[in-house]
């Protein structure tokens, strides 16, 4: 998305300076394209009508003279977002209302978060991979010296707007690419993500740059240059943390141990790892947390399972599926957790239950199958078998039960007089 935002950009510099059409409508359709990837495109066409108002036409009125049928064009991108977000049922991702927080909690929020967005622009010190949905609402002192400061800077950035234009403008537009994520609609999936700065931050340096320049011209390169070294080391650095899953969920924990999800998500690895006992202590600590939360008790259970804990995971199974009894995942584990507890009749529901909801889910099939065998319903195993083919011809695992199922009928047939 980024990069649609910044090429939108310069092909409206260049068109505003070439004579060649193309670059407009280079500027359109890199627009709509940034618009198809993600909805913080939608400030696009407000952004570079003011850059234009500022940088290139002077006023508005000439602004409208020379360029109104380009801007129109951008503007007509918000119709692909709008479809865009018709089609991807932006509510099933976590954005919206109805979730963990309502409009003026989530504002609350985002007051902290924003001006701990310009903390971190000035310098990326314990930065946080994923805050997770458990992020305490300020208290009313908090939340008042948050809206004194960002009061205090929206008055002098109008009262400098006709002096220092073009810088208001740069400042301006750091809040304004945030507006979508950090204001009323919330994303309650992650109402804190560092990641959203990246584009905003462009502006920040660009301030950074020219105020120094203008402060002192000769040592601006020397004063620039180690600020790039020490932020290149920070970099690397920081790079090193994302390795792995294992040392990406590691920090994380260890920066937000109120995360549910971080804790899940290091459980997880630490499983891929080898570490179950370790793993089961962060899932544990995940379902703690958010008692709510069906994926963790899912992955809780399968550790349990891996760890021959039967009892423990048909217990978090149950949950998993009661909260969330469309995951046919879920669903299907659980089967072959009550096939392992020797409960073959109820793992069969669970197995039928899944590929109802996911009619092609091979492994709830073979499962189904091997099950049915357990149970000396050949004939119903072999059809669950030859199903599984039909539909995913490569299974290996079905050919070979379907192979062992077919022997075991033709050795124990019945034998000629």
């Amino acid at each position: 998305m980024g990069l649609f935002y910044l090429l939108t950009l310069y092909a409206v510099i260049r068109a505003a300076s070439s004579p060649r059409r193309w670059w407009g409508a280079i500027a359109i359709v890199s627009c709509a394209a940034g618009m198809l990837i993600k909805e913080v495109m939608v400030t696009a066409p407000v952004v570079i009508f003011f850059f234009d108002r500022v940088f290139l036409a002077g006023s508005f009125k000439e602004l409208w003279r020379r360029r109104r049928w380009l801007h129109l064009g951008l503007a007509a991108s918000w119709v692909v977002l709008a479809i865009t977000m018709l089609g991807t049922r932006i509510h099933v991702r976590g954005i919206g209302y109805g979730f963990d927080f309502n409009w003026s909690q989530y504002f609350r929020i985002e007051c902290l978060t924003v001006l701990h967005y310009l903390r971190l622009a000035a310098w990326p010190g314990s930065l946080i991979f994923d805050y997770g949905t458990e992020v305490p609402l300020p208290g009313p002192g908090t939340l008042t010296a948050c809206l004194l400061v960002l009061g205090i800077l929206a008055s002098l950035m109008a009262a400098g707007w006709r002096r220092h234009a073009p810088s208001v403008f740069l400042a301006g537009c750091f809040f304004l690419i945030l507006a979508p994520t950090s204001s009323i609609v919330p994303v309650a999936g992650q109402p804190i993500a560092e990641n959203r700065v990246y584009l905003p931050l462009t502006t920040v340096a660009i301030l950074a740059s020219v105020g120094l320049f203008r402060v002192s011209a000769q040592r601006s390169v020397m004063v620039l240059l180690l600020a790039t070294t020490a932020l290149g080391a920070a970099t690397v650095a920081r790079n090193r943390t994302y390795d792995s899953a294992l040392r990406i969920w590691t920090d994380t924990v260890a920066k937000a141990p109120g995360s549910s999800r971080a804790h899940l998500y290091l459980g997880t690895a630490l499983i891929r790892a080898g570490h179950r006992s370790e793993a089961i202590v962060h899932l544990e600590e995940a379902v703690r947390l958010r008692p709510s939360y069906s994926f963790a008790h899912l992955n809780l259970a399968s550790a349990y399972f891996l760890e021959h804990r039967n009892e423990d995971a048909l217990r978090h199974y149950a949950i998993a599926v009661q909260l969330k009894p469309d995951d046919h995942v879920a669903q299907s584990n659980f089967g072959s957790a009550l096939f392992a507890a020797g409960q073959k009749d109820t793992a069969i529901e669970r197995f039928n239950i899944s590929l109802r909801l996911r009619p092609n889910y091979a492994e709830a099939r073979v499962n189904l199958g091997i099950t049915l065998a357990h149970l000396g319903r050949f004939d119903e195993a072999v059809t669950a078998f030859q199903e599984t083919l039909r539909v995913h011809p490569g299974h290996v695992l079905a050919a070979s039960e379907l192979r062992n199922v077919e022997e075991f009928r033709r050795r124990s047939g019945p034998k000629p007089p």
